[in-house]
């Protein structure tokens, strides 16, 4: 379970790796971006993601934690709610915690209800997060691939690929 309010997890987790508890207090916050209220995602980002940090998916890339944040009130905006679901940790190198670019994989699907504006639309993808830590166990890279049709646009020029790169 989260420890934000909107943050859901349909299914408990399954945990590859036996991460710590500092890694899943880490997965459940940068998991929480995608579920929780706006003012969650700002402490989320002011805690866990160094200044120059950078975020990406197949639409957008964005540098900054200010970026971050505004790329994830953004979503928000776009979907009524989002529920997350079959969360798998996984660890590149479980001896080497909290060193500089210590990678953690997590995998799940995420269910999105579009605007009330367009009906009882939903959108499920699954996708993997992968989190890249710097020194002082910040995420300095947080990198969403989509495991359905649309991660291909990443791969296209524009218009097809990065929406916008910030």
């Amino acid at each position: 379970s989260g420890s934000f309010e909107g943050y859901k997890l349909e299914r408990p987790m399954m945990v590859s790796d036996a991460p710590t508890r500092g890694v899943r207090c880490l997965v459940d916050s940068v998991l929480a971006l995608y579920t929780a209220p706006r003012t969650a995602i700002r402490q989320v980002v002011a805690a866990r993601y160094s200044p120059d940090a950078t975020f990406e998916d197949p639409l957008v890339r964005v540098r900054g934690k200010d970026a971050i944040e505004a790329q994830f009130v953004a979503l928000k905006a776009m979907f009524v709610s989002a529920a997350l679901r079959n969360v798998e940790i996984n660890i590149a190198d479980s001896e080497c915690q909290q060193k500089p670019g210590w990678a953690i994989a997590v995998t799940y699907s995420v269910l999105y209800r579009f605007s009330r504006f367009l009906g009882d639309i939903a959108l499920e993808i699954r996708q993997t997060t992968q989190l890249r830590l710097n020194e002082d166990g910040l995420v300095e890279l947080h990198r969403d691939e989509w495991h359905n049709p649309l991660g291909h646009l990443s791969h296209l020029p524009f218009p097809f690929g990065h929406i916008y790169d910030l």
